[in-house]
């Protein structure tokens, strides 16, 4: 996984969730949806190059790894804006621009619609949970919409919530 970054997980979450919540009451261009919006391409940017990684998985967020139990006010309000998009997967590459996160919080910020094609911002829907075999060594496996190296990261957080049970992307 990728432990030890600088990135405060809680505040991405916050910052982000705060965004979708402004984008909702006002607009994406409101000055105050600029400056949430500029301070959390600034914090994804303290990622060293990296790719900043938000996963709703089960009812928990996982942020870059982290999984946050009990996020508080703004990871709930997150959440249940991503279940409600059928949303499970947000990818911010470290070369996002501001006007790509406004975009991105603004089609959350909806109750339906298509989310715009971003270049800087990958937005992932997939049914994740756990699945028994069938007989004979079969399982209930589907497509997802996720990259490989993603459906590895959420195959090992899913093994953490229980380690004994198979786990299955949609």
């Amino acid at each position: 996984m990728t432990e030890g970054r600088g990135k405060d997980p809680t505040r991405l979450v916050g910052l982000l969730s705060s965004l979708v919540s402004t984008c909702s009451l006002y607009s994406a261009e409101h000055p105050f949806a600029g400056e949430i919006a500029e301070r959390l391409v600034s914090l994804v940017r303290e990622g060293e190059g990296r790719e900043t990684k938000v996963l709703l998985v089960e009812k928990d967020l996982v942020v870059d790894g982290r999984i946050l139990h009990g996020a508080g006010i703004h990871g709930e309000s997150l959440r249940k804006r991503m279940e409600r998009r059928g949303v499970t997967g947000i990818v911010f590459s470290p070369t996002v621009r501001k006007e790509e996160v406004l975009s991105l919080a603004s089609a959350l910020s909806r109750p339906s619609g298509d989310f715009p094609d971003l270049e800087g911002v990958s937005v992932g829907r997939t049914t994740v949970g756990f699945v028994e075999e069938r007989e004979g060594g079969e399982s209930d496996g589907g497509e997802s919409l996720l990259p490989h190296e993603l459906k590895s990261e959420v195959r090992e957080v899913l093994s953490a919530f229980s380690p004994f049970r198979k786990v299955a992307l949609k």
